[in-house]
């Protein structure tokens, strides 16, 4: 009897963890934009920064829709308190495969949303790297951050 409470416990503890949408810094997870994690519309996604220098996550939205759509985009710190200070860098992929650089957001500062938007047409996808400011003190699971897309 004590053995099956363990175990319904152990899994019942599991399953919570498996149905999250957040996730951990693991070593080549997203580190580049070709294995960038996908976001729908109107949706989050909790990660941090490993503490190695110059970790970073890509994320992406694809416009699927087939009208043009206004988003925005980008990451904030869970906690504005941590003094994470995360910024992005943002590529557009077209709908024929052309990459094209836009470049890096300006510094919004420790514990604010970085954000960015765009206008952008079917087929279209918007990639955005998700990079601490200082690779020395922003990272570590102490500081995590949110990665949103939603509709403007």
């Amino acid at each position: 009897m004590k053995l099956k409470k363990i175990l319904l416990t152990f899994v019942a503890a599991t399953s919570v963890f498996a149905f999250s949408q957040s996730a951990f810094a693991k070593a080549g997870l997203a580190d580049k934009f070709t294995e960038a994690i996908p976001l729908s519309l109107s949706s989050t996604f909790n990660m941090y920064l490993d503490t190695d220098i110059g970790d970073g996550d890509w994320y992406s939205y694809t416009n699927t829709s087939g009208q043009t759509q206004n988003i925005v985009y980008g990451a904030y710190p869970v906690s504005p308190s941590s003094g994470l200070n995360v910024d992005i860098t943002i590529l557009v992929q077209l709908f024929d495969g052309t990459i094209i650089p836009v470049g890096t957001q300006g510094d919004t500062g420790p514990g604010n949303v970085q954000t960015s938007v765009a206008s952008i047409v079917p087929g279209t996808k918007v990639l955005w790297r998700v990079f601490g400011h200082n690779p020395y003190t922003d990272g570590g699971s102490d500081k995590p951050y949110t990665a949103f897309v939603y509709q403007q």
